[in-house]
């Protein structure tokens, strides 16, 4: 009786073997992943303008420029920044990228999707000029226009700084900065972003350097004015090449 069970179940084994190689395998389906194209460009939006603080030292008394090669992901950080054309200066050229590298780009967007970039950003250096020979340039931004001829505008300027520009950065063509300014909870300027540089980064900073600290007014309903909530605006200004020589 064992015997015969026993041989009953061995003859079955096959069958049960067979049974169970015979079923389909299970196969997860397939994802597609789109990986989209880098964006190439020579002309780089950023988001965050590269800071840099030099002096005449550091350009060793002799105006210096230079060509960076920047590589940003989907969210505009920046992966990779490389010297195409140097300074000069191995120590210039290494401020110049630390300054890069803590900047982000405003990310190109293709069909909808936001793509990684590939741009190269010219930087140029000028020496310190003496004071007597610069120009004081009033700020004259689009807002601030806009204000003057009292049209209705999101916020205004409590006050109009005065920008120190070297007329020597004006004798070639106007210059126009666009840019986007953030408020602290007492309504003053804390923070300034270049969202398109003039192309002369003596420029770009001293339009930091003198917004920085100015109070704006901005509108409020009576029922939401014990609220904080931080303000950001976008601006823009023109410098005309005859300003500092007229």
């Amino acid at each position: 009786m064992k015997y015969a069970l026993s041989f009953a179940l061995l003859t079955c084994l096959p069958c049960i073997a067979v049974t169970t190689y015979a079923e389909p395998s299970q196969k997860l389906p397939a994802h597609q992943i789109q990986v989209a194209a880098a964006h190439l460009t020579t002309r780089i939006e950023w988001q965050k303008f590269p800071q840099l603080n030099y002096n005449n030292h550091d350009l060793k008394d002799s105006p210096r420029s230079a060509v960076v090669k920047v590589q940003s992901d989907e969210q505009g950080q920046i992966r990779s920044a490389h010297i195409q054309d140097s300074t000069g200066l191995q120590a210039l050229d290494t401020m110049l990228l630390n300054a890069v590298k803590a900047s982000r780009v405003k990310p190109h967007i293709s069909n909808g999707m936001t793509v990684p970039i590939i741009g190269y950003q010219v930087f140029n250096f000028k020496l310190t000029t003496d004071a007597e020979d610069l120009c004081q340039y009033p700020f004259a931004s689009k807002q601030w226009q806009s204000q003057q001829k009292e049209k209705q505008t999101d916020f205004k300027y409590l006050s109009q700084p005065i920008l120190t520009i070297d007329p020597d950065d004006l004798t070639t063509r106007a210059r126009t900065v666009k840019f986007k300014i953030h408020t602290d909870k007492q309504h003053r300027i804390d923070e300034v972003k270049i969202l398109k540089s003039s192309g002369i980064s003596t420029i770009d900073q001293a339009l930091i350097h003198e917004l920085k600290g100015t109070k704006i007014a901005t509108k409020r309903l009576a029922k939401t004015l014990w609220l904080y909530k931080p303000s950001s605006f976008k601006d823009e200004m023109q410098f005309k090449t005859d300003f500092c020589t007229s």
